[in-house]
């Protein structure tokens, strides 16, 4: 449908596979894609900013977020479309850093994004 990628019921039923079928479950695989997507905003503003400090505010926060919360207790593709953006926007960082040189942790912001 229009409100469903097609990768989050692909995504789903590989994990009631493995794992079995149930609602808790089900909803095992959104927690775990919010800690993803969590970990992912650690690496992405660690990156950024090359520090450690403000990567575990912004991780705190994000893992506090009622949005995140609730995205990561329901079985919906929302926790993760959140993670894949994250992570895309890491890779893409990391990939500017390598092929361009200048997505280092020693550029300035805004400049490094």
């Amino acid at each position: 449908t229009y409100w469903t990628t097609p990768l989050w019921p692909v995504v789903l039923a590989g994990w009631l596979r493995v794992v079995g079928e149930g609602l808790l479950a089900a909803r095992l695989l959104s927690v775990a894609i919010a800690g993803v997507l969590v970990a992912g905003w650690y690496a992405l503003v660690r990156r950024v900013t090359g520090a450690q400090a403000p990567a575990l505010l912004a991780s705190v926060l994000v893992a506090l977020n009622s949005n995140v919360v609730f995205s990561a207790t329901n079985v919906r593709p929302d926790a993760l479309a959140a993670a894949l953006t994250v992570l895309g926007a890491l890779a893409y960082l990391r990939w500017r850093a390598a092929h361009l040189g200048r997505a280092d942790a020693d550029a300035e912001w805004p400049e490094a994004v």
